[in-house]
């Protein structure tokens, strides 16, 4: 028996256990909080009253619900389906739909990974089971939409690798259907060589502006409510480990406005640095057709910059960093197992409030440091 050869194997052992005594326990008793916020914002809007305000959403659901509803009026439509069923049955049918889609997603990164072993496995059921701050669990235990929403962004980042553009935005308008913050990744259309993604970009950037101007022209009081509701959302630590918070909490000594100047300028400059470092592949670009390798660096290094900058990033959103993580430390750290576990231990390992984004600007300097096997296509024929 050989420890080095066994261990991984034991390792993905206990993650799957860990996350099957978890599910369980979600089933038995489901508690949801954001599932509630969403069954019950239903019932309020049904009786004629604004999901936006906590009150209204207390009184229909016998004080379950200690939030008001913050995403877009058109969405509740959409969410009537959880009506369909009792509340309790409700949760267990939408955790299990949600589970459906994390096997996906799963399977989806699995199928990206270079070196398919149980060491690798090993890795990435780690992060799945307790990276980044428990972001699964978190996601599943208060019943968010995160999941769904990476189900449509790394799907839609398999078709931008495919050259499906066009059902790239479309996924896109998907995965910002009830976040709106998620828009930005239409972004990544702008380094398509020869101009072929402003097209996508312009078919996305149309579906959303005309989702959300039909929204306001047929509830103008209501999209006003969800305006006011969400953009006053802030939460401090770990609950919002983003680059704002993490300003206001290194800085804020000095005052609330020197810790957000320095946040808009840290982000700037990110953003800078971003461009430069990829505006010049896009030249490269222009004689050859990028490879699924370096549309996948471009994609890995715009959501690593996107989780940098982005003034609110609650922590069941990290989901969206577990491939990005594997995918760069198995190009970064090619000749040590080591540190790839060292990083990994370092994910999973939660010891202070703003650690998973420090994680993540550590990730975005090794992307800068390494070009990652940057081929076109052309070149491998």
């Amino acid at each position: 028996m050989s420890l080095k050869k066994d261990l991984p194997i034991l390792l993905c052992a206990v993650c799957i256990a860990y996350l099957g005594f978890r599910w369980f326990e979600f089933v038995s008793d489901p508690q949801p909080q954001d599932f509630h916020v969403y069954y019950y914002s239903v019932q309020a809007h049904e009786q004629g009253l604004s999901p936006y305000s906590q009150p209204n959403l207390a009184k229909v659901s016998d004080n379950r619900v200690r939030f008001g509803f913050v995403y877009p009026p058109y969405t509740l439509p959409v969410l009537s389906v959880l009506q369909l069923a009792d509340r309790a049955t409700s949760a267990r049918i939408y955790l299990l739909f949600k589970t459906l889609l994390l096997f996906a997603l799963i399977a989806l990164w699995w199928s990206w990974v270079k070196e398919k072993n149980f060491n690798t496995l090993a890795m990435l059921l780690i992060m799945i089971s307790v990276g980044y701050y428990e972001c699964v669990y978190r996601d599943f235990r208060h019943g968010n939409i995160s999941t769904i929403e990476q189900f449509f962004l790394w799907f839609g980042a398999f078709f931008f690798l495919k050259g499906r553009l066009y059902l790239y935005a479309f996924f896109i308008f998907l995965a910002s259907f009830f976040k709106l913050a998620l828009i930005p990744f239409l972004g990544v259309l702008y380094f398509i060589p020869k101009k072929k993604g402003w097209l996508p970009f312009l078919f996305g950037s149309v579906l959303f502006l005309s989702l959300q101007a039909s929204s306001y022209w047929l509830q103008p009081e209501a999209f006003m409510q969800f305006w006011n509701r969400a953009s006053g959302l802030t939460e401090p630590g770990p609950l919002n480990p983003s680059m704002m918070m993490f300003s206001r909490a290194t800085f804020g000594f000095l005052s609330i406005e020197v810790a957000n100047f320095i946040y808009v300028v840290g982000a700037i400059y990110l953003t800078f640095v971003f461009w430069r470092k990829t505006d010049s592949l896009k030249k490269n670009w222009s004689f050859s057709k990028p490879s699924e390798e370096t549309l996948m660096n471009l994609f890995i290094g715009f959501t690593l910059l996107y989780t940098l900058i982005m003034p609110r990033f609650k922590n069941y959103s990290y989901i969206m960093l577990i491939f990005p993580t594997l995918w760069i430390l198995e190009r970064y750290y090619t000749q040590s197992e080591k540190k790839k576990w060292l990083f990994v231990l370092l994910v999973a390992i939660h010891l202070a409030a703003y650690q998973s984004w420090i994680l993540v600007f550590i990730l975005f300097l090794m992307w800068l440091q390494k070009d990652f096997s940057m081929k076109s296509a052309a070149a491998k024929d």
